[in-house]
């Protein structure tokens, strides 16, 4: 019974928060409560694969743009030939794509991605459907080129979604509850998560094509910011990323604001899943590890819940995630291809 208490005293908690906002922010809030309500039930019922819930109000707005996966990490180039990994659903026309992140719209394999999207667009035309993507849902290019080339395959999603009127959503749990398990249950330090936040967003920034790249003072910021809300109000947050980076990497000689595409390795080696074949030696590898776990647990649930509704879904995560999500999903391994080039 105490998980059924938990479940009530989260749904007060987001009644008291969000019913004085306004019409808008019930609107917010009963789809908080929904949520709320399905997942203690999935709690009490023990099924596998199900997350804990760990609601923290401090410092915390429930910014639905603001999800953890706020990052497009191990992205490929026209030198990468790792292909793109496809799982369809045993019945129906949903799809899980294991991707690898690019961004170069004359790259074979995301003209074979492009063909794979337009198709099951046709194919699902009319019917209750929905895009699911690695990360925050962004605002969309002129183009799908360049849409592609700002943000890869979830801004190019963004785009086709528009274009189509296709609903998108992204897999994520929201960052700042994802932060609070994991110095809650796991036991790592707010600084140390902190950090790991902030340097699996750069890659993000390094990869973008010419034109789109953003300037990385500015990227920074804005990670600092939209990462910090576990913290406390009043820290000093690029003091708090230049303490930790002088503990954890003394021997990095550069200063933590300053990155450049020699860094690529080392970032991704730090932040990407260890599951896909890297040790778990420094701190934030070991943040990563449990993060990494929590994002798949979460996002192969929400997939789950849609199609249990009946939606036919495009979903899309790394291409390293692929295997253990799409056996949480339950697709069958007979339906799982690489995807040709085109």
């Amino acid at each position: 019974m105490r998980k059924l208490s938990a479940v009530c005293t989260a749904i007060k908690d987001i009644l008291s928060r969000e019913i004085p906002r306004g019409a808008h922010s019930v609107t917010e809030c009963w789809r908080d409560v929904t949520r709320t309500v399905k997942g203690g039930l999935r709690e009490i019922e023990e099924k596998d694969g199900d997350i804990s819930l760990e609601v923290d109000n401090r410092n915390h707005e429930g910014d639905r743009n603001s999800p953890s996966g706020s990052v497009q990490r191990l992205a490929g180039d026209s030198q990468d030939r790792t292909p793109h990994r496809v799982a369809r659903a045993g019945s129906g026309d949903s799809i899980f794509v294991g991707v690898v992140h690019r961004t170069d719209p004359t790259d074979p394999q995301s003209k074979a991605f492009g063909k794979l999207v337009n198709d099951w667009l046709d194919r699902t035309k009319g019917r209750n459907r929905t895009f699911r993507i690695e990360g925050m849902v962004r605002e969309p290019g002129p183009t799908e080129a360049a849409s592609l080339a700002a943000g890869g395959d979830t801004v190019r999603l963004a785009y086709l979604a528009h274009k189509h009127g296709v609903p998108i959503e992204s897999l994520e749990e929201n960052f700042h509850d994802q932060a609070l398990w994991l110095i809650r249950e796991k036991g790592h330090e707010p600084e140390v998560v902190f950090t790991y936040y902030v340097l699996r967003r750069i890659p993000q920034a390094l990869r973008a094509q010419e034109g789109y790249r953003p300037e990385m003072e500015e990227h920074l910021r804005e990670t600092m910011k939209m990462h910090s809300t576990f913290l406390s109000d009043d820290v000093d947050r690029r003091e708090v990323l230049k303490r930790t980076m002088e503990r954890l990497y003394p021997e990095r000689k550069k200063s933590p604001f300053e990155w450049d595409a020699s860094d690529e390795d080392r970032l991704l080696r730090e932040t990407a899943d260890p599951a896909a074949g890297g040790s778990v030696e420094t701190p934030v590898q070991q943040v990563a590890a449990d993060a990494h776990d929590r994002r798949r647990a979460h996002a192969a649930q929400l997939m789950r819940e849609d199609m249990a509704e009946g939606k036919e879904v495009f979903g899309i995560f790394g291409e390293p995630h692929f295997d253990k999500m799409a056996r949480m999903m339950n697709f069958p391994e007979r339906n799982v291809t690489a995807l040709e080039d085109v």
